[in-house]
């Protein structure tokens, strides 16, 4: 614990780094660090000690992508070009500090590498990116800052921390993993309660006393994703109606994973068997409750439990939290009043600040993996959900969905077709 003396101490020395970047000159000043060589523009943030820790214990293997966050000069990001990384992205609050890290990826070499963007923590990412790798260098102090400069050392109520773990997960790859820098005069219990309650374990890797006279002690911690825990309920006796008159007899499971709910309707024994049919289906609820014509959702749901019914074996996903690609049912008639205004279905989502598809296939991986399942034939016209499982090492072998084109759906479908490439035939009577 420090005393007052000592974090009196820490605030004068961080007042000393804050006046250093308020007079730089303007034409920015070269430091070597690390034995590298950087230039440091007025208001940006002078790396020290704490990311030269993060710099000697960092990992990254070659060909990681990896996001650089609170980037400053650049620093991180060009030492993970260094060490192997296929792709950077570096985000820092400070346009100075783009500005900075633009310059240093050029004096590297690493500008197809590095991608510098002016972005308060995840904003600016694109719809998608997921990265092996996520460096954090967040502000440690609970004390009010007054500019940007004071915000690089300091943070009132850690709001910047709350938000970083409260998003983070949907950033990181499945197996992907965190680096923090973090020092004795932070919150780090705070740190790790916040980590705990997003489903994160904490693990300290270095530790850096300074010299005799100086109080700090700095620390960099790797960050992974706690073991996924799946609570399920059934299963239960399902009689469907499949067809307009036949009923089959299905079980039905409810498992809810980390990031949501997942319906898994089974025909036969499915678990632990090679090759049976799979449908991942996205939840749609004007067309599984009302049946809605506007797109085939509940039309390839009927399919698949026809063809898997006939079958005699084969399993259903319904993924609960993938309502309208991802962006929830509130938002999903939202996108259908811009679409009755006559946008097209892109833009319907990006006109009112939405991701086209933002759905999420990690947790799919789970579901497999509790029925036992390495080998599936997948019941989809979806590209994106064939990359998906084989980046899971899931074998695929594709088995088309072919449901019937009418007037209501087929700009929808067409849609698919030709700005998502889904994979379907397009004919007068058929997709």
């Amino acid at each position: 614990m420090l005393t007052s003396k000592q974090l009196a101490k820490i605030t004068r020395l961080q007042k000393t780094k804050q006046k250093q970047s308020r007079t730089i000159p303007n034409k920015g000043i070269m430091i070597n660090y690390c034995e590298k060589k950087f230039i440091v523009y007025r208001t940006v943030f002078v790396p020290y000690e704490d990311s030269i820790l993060l710099v000697k214990k960092y990992m990254i293997k070659p060909g990681e992508r990896v996001l650089d966050i609170g980037t400053g000069c650049g620093v991180i990001a060009v030492f993970s070009a260094y060490k192997g990384a296929s792709k950077v992205v570096a985000v820092d609050t400070n346009s100075v500090a783009v500005r900075a890290t633009n310059q240093n990826a050029h004096t590297h070499g690493f500008t197809k590498i590095i991608d510098a963007r002016c972005s308060d923590l995840f904003n600016k990412l694109e719809t998608g990116e997921k990265f092996d790798v996520i460096t954090v260098n967040l502000p440690y102090r609970n004390k009010a800052a007054k500019d940007l400069v004071e915000a690089s050392f300091w943070d009132s109520g850690f709001r910047t921390y709350k938000r970083f773990f409260s998003e983070v997960s949907k950033y990181l790859n499945r197996n992907g993993r965190i680096y923090l820098a973090q020092a004795n005069y932070g919150d780090i219990a705070m740190m790790k309660r916040l980590a705990k309650a997003a489903s994160f374990t904490v693990k300290l890797i270095g530790k850096k006393t300074m010299p005799k006279g100086d109080p700090r002690v700095f620390y960099v911690f790797e960050i992974k994703r706690s073991a996924q825990k799946i609570k399920v309920a059934g299963p239960i006796k399902m009689p469907a109606l499949v067809g307009k008159q036949s009923v089959a007899h299905f079980k039905l499971y409810l498992l809810r994973l980390r990031n949501g709910d997942y319906y898994a309707l089974e025909k036969g024994r499915v678990k632990g068997t090679d090759w049976p049919l799979v449908r991942i289906h996205s939840a749609c609820n004007t067309a599984q409750i009302f049946h809605s014509q506007r797109c085939d959702c509940h039309a390839q749901l009927q399919m698949a439990m026809e063809v898997i019914h006939r079958a005699r074996k084969g399993l259903i996903i319904y993924v609960v939290n993938h309502e309208g690609r991802g962006v929830g049912a509130f938002n999903h008639i939202r996108v259908y009043q811009k679409q009755d205004e006559g946008y097209d279905t892109i833009h319907s989502y990006l006109t009112l600040g939405l991701p086209v598809d933002s759905r999420d296939y990690s947790e799919i991986e789970d579901v497999l993996k509790w029925f036992k399942l390495k080998q599936i034939r997948l019941l989809t016209n979806n590209p994106k959900k064939i990359s998906a499982l084989e980046k899971m090492n899931i074998e695929i072998r594709r088995e088309p969905l072919i449901t019937k084109l009418h007037k209501y759906n087929k700009s929808q479908i067409e849609f698919r077709i030709k700005k998502l490439g889904h994979l379907i035939p397009l004919s007068n009577k058929r997709i």
